[in-house]
């Protein structure tokens, strides 16, 4: 057990930093917003990221997701042919023209999903990857959990189910993107603007103009309708990625300059740091009635944090108890290191023992007692 007095650490890190002029316009009027960085998840702008909106066709977002991940698990290809099943006769809004039984590879299906928004391309992976709509949607919210978007419920592969739509908010939706952004099958379609399927037969236009000329942007999807003039936009340049979520905006423009603008704040305004503090603040714990008389401690996790290019200094504060009783386990958690950009907390991580510490028996206290004497 610890001692329940702490004892609390705090030092200034200077840190390295460019200075870069700060995005000072003012944001268009949209009724949410979030600014993320892609790599740890650090919100470093929001505006009621928390308030649950109607899904619209961001569900078809997690569709990919699922379909990227199949493909990664090696259950099918892009290549793997598909059946459109009867389902798809009764698609409305953006469709791809399918008819029940027509064949058509994973890969030109997400090509009409992702670029030309097709429900029908949403249904026929969906009925292909879990049997059935219904079981698609249960994969759905599943994973929607596993990545913390805990506000959110799916109802369809597409969302187009009016009386029964899903919910999420753009917290959530900035989580989904993490995931999204990561499978190159999926950013490779993302980021087309227009382009065809069966020969020359569809044309499929990307309602995201931002495909047309933004640097680095990695894709997403724009929507429209039941969750207004939305769009969720990620983007790289160099090894900064920055994810834009803005719903329900004022109007279409509207949509894509908040997502510009709040990119541009993203790499103009931030910078990705690796933490470090003096090692005198990472001194040996004491540990009582152990066969040592102090254990090694180390950060369980450390990572990268994002902080302002302007600024300069941040804290980190160090909490760790006086000393700790044996038996002491490698691992276990004793303390927390917190890091701070001003007054704000942008990362806490766990201080752990780096190794084990056998509690002290008479017979171990002899043993060393004799190997003295002799």
């Amino acid at each position: 057990m610890m001692k329940k007095t702490a004892a609390v650490l705090v030092s200034v890190l200077i840190l390295l930093v460019s200075v870069s002029a700060p995005v000072s316009a003012e944001l268009p009027s949209c009724a949410a917003m979030v600014l993320m960085e892609a790599q740890t998840g650090q919100v470093l702008y929001e505006e009621h990221m928390d308030e649950v909106r109607p899904m619209g066709t961001f569900a078809k977002l997690m569709t990919a997701l699922l379909t990227a991940e199949a493909i990664g698990a090696g259950k099918c290809s892009v290549d793997t042919m598909l059946t459109a099943p009867a389902a798809v006769a009764d698609c409305k809004g953006a469709v791809i023209w399918l008819v029940p039984g027509e064949k058509m590879s994973v890969g030109d299906l997400l090509s009409g999903l992702l670029i030309g928004n097709a429900s029908d391309a949403a249904v026929t992976l969906a009925h292909c990857l879990s049997g059935d709509a219904d079981t698609f949607v249960m994969d759905m919210n599943a994973r929607a959990f596993e990545l913390g978007m805990h506000d959110t419920r799916f109802t369809s592969p597409s969302d187009d189910a009016a009386d029964d739509a899903g919910l999420t908010t753009a917290y959530d939706l900035a989580l989904l993107c993490r995931a999204v952004i990561g499978h190159t099958v999926l950013c490779e379609r993302m980021t087309v603007w227009r382009t065809f399927l069966r020969g020359e037969a569809t044309e499929l236009v990307n309602e995201n103009t931002l495909t047309r000329n933004f640097d680095g942007l990695l894709g997403l999807k724009a929507a429209h309708g039941s969750c207004g003039e939305s769009i969720c936009a990620a983007a790289q340049r160099g090894v900064s990625s920055y994810i834009a979520v803005a719903l329900d905006c004022a109007d279409a423009d509207a949509r894509f300059s908040a997502a510009k603008q709040l990119l541009a704040k993203g790499f103009a305004g931030y910078e990705i740091t690796t933490p470090s503090f003096s090692d005198e603040f990472m001194r040996p714990l004491a540990v009582k009635h152990g066969t040592q008389s102090a254990v090694e401690l180390k950060i369980d996790g450390l990572r990268g944090i994002v902080l302002p290019k302007q600024g300069g200094e941040s804290a980190v504060s160090v909490v760790i108890p006086d000393y700790i009783m044996a038996p002491v386990r490698a691992g276990q958690a004793v303390g927390t290191v917190a890091f701070y950009s001003g007054d704000t907390l942008v990362y806490e991580a766990a201080l752990v023992t780096a190794e084990s510490v056998p509690r002290m028996t008479w017979r171990k206290a002899f043993v060393r007692l004799l190997g003295k004497v002799l």
